[in-house]
């Protein structure tokens, strides 16, 4: 998810649009999620799916009860143009440049730089240093967030010590 979060991050970065990253697969504009990455293993492949909000964005009232933080159009500086000179701030532009910078973060990752990865995530990483609640197994829990660790865990501070999260759902607080 992160390094398909990154991409996004990145494809985005071409048309002026600063995304932060919710771990583990949320993408954050102005505080509302303006994209998602789901990741599904089907036999011996991974299939990735991305979905951004580039013309619409759901009405709180349409949205499920648990949702985190509200929806969000992109919007776009859209400094980056086509050949014939305008924007190709839309569907296909936005897919050009995802998958490009895919294929390079895939190139890097292939060289075993990983830890270069998660270093350019962490930099992007929304909710770094702010309270947050976490859905445990035991319940839930407040924490304040650290940053990832070196295998992209979520390292926060928590129960009194600092722990690494692999798997959470995250809920910024309100007045922390």
């Amino acid at each position: 998810c992160q390094v398909v979060a990154l991409a996004a991050s990145q494809a985005l970065a071409e048309y002026g649009v600063e995304l932060k990253i919710k771990w583990p697969n949320d993408l954050v504009q102005d505080h509302r999620k303006v994209g998602g990455i789901l990741v599904e293993e089907k036999g011996d492949n991974i299939v990735v799916g991305v979905g951004m909000n580039i013309t619409i964005a759901p009405e709180v009232e349409k949205m499920r009860d648990e949702h985190v933080l509200a929806a969000g159009v992109l919007t776009s500086s859209a400094r980056r143009q086509d050949q014939a000179g305008s924007s190709d701030f839309g569907p296909l532009g936005l897919w050009r440049s995802l998958v490009n910078c895919s294929q390079k973060l895939y190139t890097i990752q292939s060289k075993r730089v990983a830890e270069d990865l998660v270093r350019q995530v962490d930099q992007r990483l929304y909710l770094r240093n702010e309270h947050v609640s976490v859905n445990t197994p035991e319940g839930e829990k407040q924490a304040q967030v650290l940053g990832l660790d070196a295998g992209g865990g979520l390292r926060v501070f928590m129960d009194g010590a600092k722990q690494v999260l692999t798997s959470a759902s995250l809920m910024p607080l309100k007045n922390a």
